[in-house]
């Protein structure tokens, strides 16, 4: 019994450190789409302030214009690579979290097992521990009440 309590706490250990991988894997795919969030946002803001600094402008040549086109289609293109990037990260996270959510079902599972055995082995104990008692104190008895004849 003690062997099988040994090897279901190992697997009980096991089953944490795969939910404590998980976790921290999840966590660090939130923290990318935080990180590439502020970024798109980064990006939009300044966009929005380079385009309000060209409607200050006075005049314009050609050239400027086709420079400053240029210079928002790369801007366009950054934030829509930074947002196809989010969109990835999240089904990723989506991913993690469904292995996430196995992973703590299977460890919560392990850990009733185990704590039903242990105490399926305590209350086994106990029963054994107070046999020992009551033939302890009954044999007590019987020389005591032997040794009064």
């Amino acid at each position: 019994m003690l062997k099988r309590l040994a090897r279901m706490k190992k697997l009980v250990e096991l089953a944490q450190g795969d939910l404590e991988k998980a976790s921290t894997y999840l966590k660090g795919i939130q923290q990318q789409i935080a990180l590439h969030q502020n970024q798109i946002d980064s990006l939009k803001s300044y966009q929005v302030d380079y385009i309000q600094q060209l409607t200050r402008r006075e005049s314009t040549t050609l050239q400027q214009l086709n420079t400053t086109q240029a210079f928002l289609d790369k801007l366009n293109t950054a934030i829509d690579q930074q947002t196809e990037e989010v969109a990835r990260l999240n089904e990723a996270a989506d991913e993690a979290e469904k292995s996430w959510i196995e992973f703590k079902t299977r460890e919560q599972a392990l850990v009733k097992l185990y704590e039903k055995l242990k105490k399926n082995h305590d209350v086994k104990m106990d029963k054994a521990e107070q046999k020992i008692l009551d033939d302890l104190s009954g044999r007590q008895f019987f020389l005591s009440n032997q040794s009064d004849d």
